[in-house]
């Protein structure tokens, strides 16, 4: 009877990974930032493949808004503000290469090279670009190497990359290494999802999803003015996908329960935070028993 759990268990734990590689080396729509159309690389720990995917990013505003809430899990010195000049936009996309991003400045005509850890998270060129034009946040790194799988913010500027907030605990990091269980697993799969990333209608907060307190992603905000970091949940369902309602008034999200390596996630409940104090959880709606987790 354990000889048959286990390889249940292994079975699952094979199944997941499968899934996790095939979303990293599968082709799927590239997009600009502004204009559609692009093409992009990802690459796992065993094997490498190569995607193509761009985004074009363009002039904004400083920001300046303060965070609402005093409480915070990082707190750092205060970002210098962008500084304007000649150079950019830019044009951003995966080289042949892995690991490394390009940036084509196209007012001063030269490219710089990004390094990063692999795998990259390409479908964050889509959304994680910075309105302010300077700085591209994306997701990127293997969960096997302590920390390494992270969320990153690059400067354009400089080419200077920051590490924002790693994106699983440690204790999740070894249950991954040792393959001990599936949940850990899962929760990899959640926090690498894509739609994983989302900017405020105000332009001031990034919405993300990591696993740092719990087995399980909780959603986080990274304040970009006063460069913090703030949890703003933490359920046992995984959190994914979060969206900023057109007023900028709601912060919404998806609660996923279990997954079916056949069948994908199981959408439990969709939840808005009241914005900007995120004081206010409820429940939108509660899908069907047999509806599965989709893109708000």
């Amino acid at each position: 009877m354990k000889t048959a759990q286990n390889g249940a268990a292994w079975l699952i734990f094979v199944v997941l990974l499968a899934g996790i590689a095939c979303r990293l080396t599968s082709p799927t729509p590239a997009a600009w930032s502004k204009t559609p159309t692009a093409q992009a690389q990802a690459a796992t720990n065993t094997a490498e493949a190569m995607l193509r995917r761009a985004t074009f990013v363009s002039g904004g505003e400083t920001l300046s808004t303060p965070f609402p809430t005093e409480t915070a899990q990082i707190t750092r010195e205060p970002q210098t503000q962008p500084v304007q000049s000649d150079e950019g936009p830019w044009l951003v996309y995966a080289a042949k290469e892995t690991g490394i991003l390009r940036a084509y400045d196209i007012g001063m005509g030269k490219v710089i090279e990004i390094n990063l850890p692999t795998p990259i998270y390409i479908e964050d060129l889509i959304q994680g670009h910075y309105p302010g034009d300077r700085y591209l946040f994306i997701r990127a790194g293997s969960p096997l190497i302590t920390d390494e799988l992270a969320l990153y913010q690059v400067d354009l500027l400089s080419n200077e990359i920051k590490k924002i907030s790693p994106l699983l605990s440690i204790s999740l990091q070894r249950r991954i290494v040792n393959q001990l269980g599936t949940r850990a697993l899962e929760t990899l799969q959640a926090v690498t999802q894509p739609n994983g990333l989302a900017w405020s209608r105000d332009r001031h907060f990034l919405a993300f999803t990591a696993a740092l307190h719990n087995d399980s992603s909780d959603l986080y905000v990274f304040d970009t003015t006063h460069d913090r970091l703030q949890r703003l949940n933490g359920l046992f369902t995984q959190n994914a996908t979060p969206f900023w309602s057109p007023e900028n008034t709601w912060l919404i999200s998806q609660e996923l329960g279990n997954y079916d390596p056949e069948r994908g996630w199981r959408a439990e409940n969709v939840s808005g935070l009241r914005i900007p104090a995120f004081d206010d959880q409820n429940s939108l709606y509660l899908p069907g028993r047999e509806s599965r987790g989709k893109y708000l």
